[in-house]
């Protein structure tokens, strides 16, 4: 039996094989190719192949701009426009280059069906295309988080509005963003459905210790891993490695990732005397973290804002302790207590004190990992999200009218 063609479209995807940029869905990709051939359709920039496989998925990049501009990748869009209002000039352009891309791969290669992730940009020109060219297509978006957060009053919210009533089904990380969407307005089908995780890499391993002898930990091993942005709360924690240490100096943190505050935090580091509790490792491909979240005692993300990241699904895995903001896509979740530690976004103070708390019961952390570890398993595991994308999929496809 042939199997059907899929276009997935990102505004992140790896731009070559072991980048960070937008793994996620790469992982997702890959596991979908043996029920479906998968096109991505990602945004290009120089030194980086317009056109490849990787791992089995077929890569189209576009242009961002009419010159080399990378618009897309590392911080992000969101944060990009609000520290540059100029690249708003860049958007339509981001907008044209993509569309032109979707018309010939969906006529190229005969596809019906458009996974776009992300609502905004990647959903809403899936929509523009299915307008202006008249097609009967399929279109089911993944919403993420910063693409309804950020989309939900104003114009912003009416832009939502507009690309709601062609989007035929929408899959959320998290039940809050499922009901946000629904509160929006979106009246089709929507799903509870995240992504998924490849739980055989991100497992525990209680004889792994050389990401502690490479960085000199011999405490409390304590981890975030994402951008180093101030949406992310990465101020707020080193301000409260400033404070654990009065209390517990028998710990160190590694900051694994990049963005535009890693010189803030390092002077803050080094003003804070934190240099022997606080390390900032730089980014590191995805298939290198494995021992560290295995490693690590506790995962901490203290962000301000979140859909449902994949980095506290590979901790939870990896029977690591999550120590994540009172955001209500984690404090609204029905296994919180099983699964986080829940701190106030934006306080030092309290961020320390959870902390201190767990690393004086070090028993307890431990006894946590393999409820922990079952839970990813039976929920996150990526090849069981594939067998229910496939059904979506499988469904869209043959009601196509």
């Amino acid at each position: 039996m042939n199997k059907r063609n899929i276009l997935v479209l990102s505004s992140s995807y790896p731009k070559f094989s072991g980048d960070v940029n937008g793994v996620f869905i790469h992982s997702f990709c890959k596991s979908l190719t043996s029920k479906f051939n998968i096109f991505v359709i990602a945004p290009w920039e120089n030194g980086i192949a317009e056109e490849e496989n990787l791992d089995g998925v077929h890569i189209i990049r576009h242009k961002q701009f009419l010159w080399n501009v990378n618009f897309a990748y590392g911080i992000g869009i969101e944060d990009k426009l609000k520290q540059n209002r100029l690249l708003y000039f860049v958007v339509p352009f981001f907008f044209f280059f993509q569309m032109l891309e979707v018309r010939r791969v969906m006529r190229e290669y005969d596809i019906s069906l458009i996974h776009a992730h992300w609502l905004i940009p990647s959903a809403l020109v899936a929509v523009f295309y299915k307008i202006l060219f008249k097609r009967k297509i399929r279109i089911i978006s993944t919403v993420l988080g910063s693409d309804v957060w950020s989309f939900n009053k104003g114009l912003r919210k009416k832009i939502l509005g507009f690309a709601f009533d062609k989007i035929d089904v929408i899959t959320a990380q998290s039940a809050p963003l499922l009901e946000e969407i629904i509160h929006l307005g979106y009246k089709g089908i929507s799903y509870l459905l995240p992504l998924g995780i490849d739980t055989e890499k991100f497992k525990p391993n209680h004889l792994n210790n050389d990401v502690r002898k490479k960085h000199q930990i011999k405490g409390f091993f304590l981890l975030f891993v994402g951008s180093i942005i101030e949406g992310k709360g990465v101020i707020t924690l080193v301000e409260s490695m400033a404070l654990l240490k009065k209390r517990n100096d028998n710990f160190k943190l590694l900051i694994v990732g990049a963005g535009n505050l890693e010189h803030r935090l390092q002077l803050m580091i080094n003003q804070n005397g934190l240099e022997n509790h606080v390390e900032m490792t730089g980014p590191i491909p995805n298939e290198e973290l494995p021992p560290f979240f295995s490693g690590a005692d506790i995962f901490v993300l203290p962000s301000f804002s979140e859909g449902f990241p994949l980095v506290v699904m590979e901790a939870i895995s990896s029977g690591t302790v999550p120590v994540v903001s009172d955001l209500s896509v984690f404090a609204d979740n029905e296994n919180r207590d099983v699964l986080f530690n829940l701190v106030k976004a934006g306080n030092a103070e309290n961020i320390a004190e959870v902390l201190f708390k767990l690393m004086d019961n070090p028993e307890q952390v431990k006894k946590r990992k393999d409820s922990l570890r079952k839970f990813a398993v039976e929920n996150y595991e990526i090849t069981i999200i594939a067998e229910r994308y496939a059904i979506v999929y499988e469904d869209l496809l043959e009601h196509l009218t």
